[in-house]
């Protein structure tokens, strides 16, 4: 995910929550290794000296490469000094992550102003939540940003947020949800990447647009329902489909391994030429100079 830089002052919060889970967590500890603090100050020592690195410059001498996606204890100090707010990313080449010192990628104006109170971070977690959602449970207000418990979301959304029925059942709302107009959707056709805000819920995905989505790509390959790397086909307010794609940076094209219309999704020419279009366009901005179908 990619997070404004304003945000950064209410991720103080989890990054605490992070320094102190880790010390009761055996699996950390034991990939960290027996010297942590050396391993994390070599690491500091040579962002410092060097500036943005890639995971790959942290590699051990003699590790094999496929090994790096293993935890050895240089990567179990990077993804730590990460999560506990000392190191950035700053880029990414292809799927590596490029780190460097968090007060040379976060904005002096962020970077440096005052720690908002626990009180306020919940306050902004919640309501920043509510307002994209628009509708939500408070498991789904909680779920957001997963800053909080569930007891605290609670308690929260009780005091300041309105209920809805839906279907039978209470939701939290909007405060301005009376006032709201919904304008038309769009009959424009979009690729959603598996993590898009839309479907990452995704028992809230199920209940809004009856979608069953699961992201595969940790499936072992002959348990897939679809495929490795499926993106959810949106056109106007309805989930129509979904399609596994592949990116072959070798010949320059998008490969569509797989298609599934959802059931009663007719692909008529004018839903077929929508697609062609949402793909003309995921491949423009991967760098993808040709679209093929597979089979």
């Amino acid at each position: 995910s990619i997070i404004p830089a304003q945000n950064f002052p209410y991720w103080h919060h989890r990054f605490e929550r992070f320094q102190q889970r880790i010390q009761r967590n055996g699996w950390w500890m034991e990939r960290l290794g027996p010297e942590p603090q050396a391993m994390m100050e070599q690491i500091r020592q040579r962002l410092s000296e060097e500036g943005p690195l890639p995971t790959r410059s942290f590699r051990e001498a003699g590790e094999q490469r496929g090994k790096w996606w293993g935890w050895t204890p240089a990567k179990a100090a990077l993804e730590h000094l990460w999560r506990s707010g000392e190191l950035m990313i700053a880029g990414r080449q292809g799927f590596e992550k490029i780190y460097d010192l968090t007060e040379r990628v976060i904005p002096a104006e962020h970077l440096y102003t005052e720690r908002p109170r626990r009180e306020d971070v919940l306050a902004w977690a919640c309501a920043s939540a509510i307002e994209r959602l628009g509708v939500a449970s408070a498991a789904e207000v909680g779920a957001f940003w997963n800053l909080f418990t569930g007891a605290q979301v609670s308690d929260w959304c009780d005091q300041f947020l309105p209920t809805v029925r839906v279907d039978g059942r209470e939701y939290y709302a909007r405060p301005d949800f009376a006032e709201l107009e919904c304008g038309e959707a769009s009959a424009r056709m979009r690729l959603l990447a598996p993590f898009d805000p839309l479907v990452r819920d995704r028992k809230r995905v199920a209940w809004l647009f009856d979608f069953d989505y699961r992201f595969e790509a940790f499936v072992p390959e002959k348990k897939r329902q679809y495929g490795y790397y499926v993106l959810p086909i949106l056109e106007g307010e309805r989930l129509v489909g979904r399609l596994d794609a592949k990116f072959e940076r070798g010949q320059g094209r998008l490969v569509v391994k797989g298609l599934w219309w959802e059931a009663g999704v007719k692909a008529g020419s004018g839903r077929q030429k929508r697609l062609e279009k949402a793909l003309d366009g995921l491949a423009r901005r991967i760098g993808a100079t040709a679209v093929a179908f597979e089979g």
